[in-house]
């Protein structure tokens, strides 16, 4: 009951401060309030702490008014819950916040040489980096990763590989996406594009030399052994590969396809809008994945470095913002 109190006294603390003072009643609190709240508590407490007020404001709005604050029309607040869970996941990541981008470039001069295609296994590996990369997939939409996901494992039948008109198109289905749209399978599109990561000669390849049955009702990806890809067994092999090329792993918090494939297309291009489409994002939360390169770093300072103005240093230094008017 004391740690409850406490919990309620300080939100109403700070809603007095920040709200209250802005015309708010408590009763007015909607998603991005709370989305306030949360973000400035995350600056003095733990993520176990936030829950914890957060369960006391509960029971407090409960008490009031007879409602629960963090569910409107009949469901949860989704955008307050990621924030919550991103905030829990930094909180244990410490200072290795950022993920490496594993881009397509990554897989070409790094990857590639680390991996057997000559066994099923390598095969495997090759074709879940191409089809990640391209698709900017989550790890967690193609492969096993834990018993909750058992129905919505991705089965073989979920994709397909056709030629139409001299074009050769692979589409798979996904089911279990967070972006999906009103509870609709979305799908992912890639083509055969020639390269050496092309997502459709690294597919067909997977299949058609793949060493294990894999039927329709069957998971996508196998290993040699018959058992299906898990995201762990995945994630230690890839690190391992990272590493053994010379990529310092300890700097990072893990690897992430989905990022680098969102990197790939903007260094090579790609408008915003292509870029959304294809990482099926609601919104542009995409652009915190698109990382500055070192060269685009050390391109934009000697571009700034070598700019010369025309204009008198009077001119100059009021477009800085520094420049005071003689009022006499």
């Amino acid at each position: 009951v004391r740690a409850y109190g406490s919990g309620v006294r300080k939100f109403l603390d700070w809603f007095n401060r920040v709200l209250a003072a802005k015309g708010y009643e408590v009763t007015d609190m909607n998603e991005d309030c709370w989305i306030l709240y949360v973000t400035f508590e995350s600056l003095f407490v733990s993520a176990a702490s936030i829950s914890a007020k957060l369960s006391a404001v509960k029971e407090y709005y409960m008490f009031e008014w007879g409602y629960n604050p963090f569910v409107v029309e009949g469901r949860a607040m989704h955008r307050l819950e990621m924030t919550r869970r991103e905030l829990k996941t930094n909180e244990r990541r410490g200072t290795k916040r950022y993920k490496f981008s594993v881009t397509k470039e990554v897989l070409r001069m790094r990857v590639a040489r680390y991996i057997d295609m000559a066994t099923h296994d390598g095969r495997v590996m090759w074709a879940l980096c191409c089809l990640g990369v391209s698709c900017l997939l989550r790890l967690s939409e193609v492969v096993w990763t834990g018993r909750k996901q058992a129905k919505k494992l991705i089965r073989r039948s979920a994709l397909e590989l056709r030629t139409r008109e001299g074009v050769e198109t692979g589409k798979l289905k996904l089911d279990d996406t967070k972006t999906k749209i009103h509870g609709d399978v979305m799908e992912c599109s890639f083509y055969k594009d020639g390269s050496s990561v092309c997502p459709w000669t690294a597919m067909t390849e997977y299949l058609s030399k793949s060493t294990v049955a894999i039927d329709q009702d069957d998971a996508l990806f196998k290993w040699s052994n018959g058992k299906v890809v898990q995201a762990r067994e995945f994630n230690g092999k890839m690190r391992a590969i990272l590493e053994k090329s010379g990529i310092g792993m300890e700097d990072y918090a893990g690897f992430s396809l989905r990022r680098g494939g969102a990197l790939s297309m903007a260094l090579a291009g790609v408008p915003d809008r292509v870029i959304r489409a294809v990482g099926r994002w609601k919104s542009y939360a995409y652009r915190i994945y698109i990382d500055l390169t070192d060269q685009e770093k050390a391109d934009a300072q000697l571009k700034a470095s070598r700019v010369k103005s025309s204009s008198s240093w009077a001119d100059l230094v009021r477009r800085c913002g520094q420049y005071q008017p003689d009022r006499s």
